[in-house]
């Protein structure tokens, strides 16, 4: 999560964000909120409930699977 904040906050490359190996789903949108949402994406396969989907729509953030690992 600590990264993803700093990517996020520090830095203004493309980020990929997966749910499924984050638990925090809500700490993410709060900090997307709060930062920025250009040059996003999320994996949020299987792994998040439905206003989570709803809030990731809503923010307009690309959705995108993750390689399986």
């Amino acid at each position: 999560m600590d990264l993803v904040r700093e990517h996020l906050i520090y830095k203004d490359v493309p980020i990929c964000i997966c749910f499924k190996k984050i638990h925090e789903h809500y700490e993410i949108i709060r900090c997307l909120l709060a930062t920025r949402t250009n040059g996003v994406s999320v994996c949020c396969l299987e792994s998040t409930n439905v206003f989570i989907q709803i809030l990731v729509k809503k923010l307009g953030l690309q959705v995108k699977s993750c390689s399986p690992d």
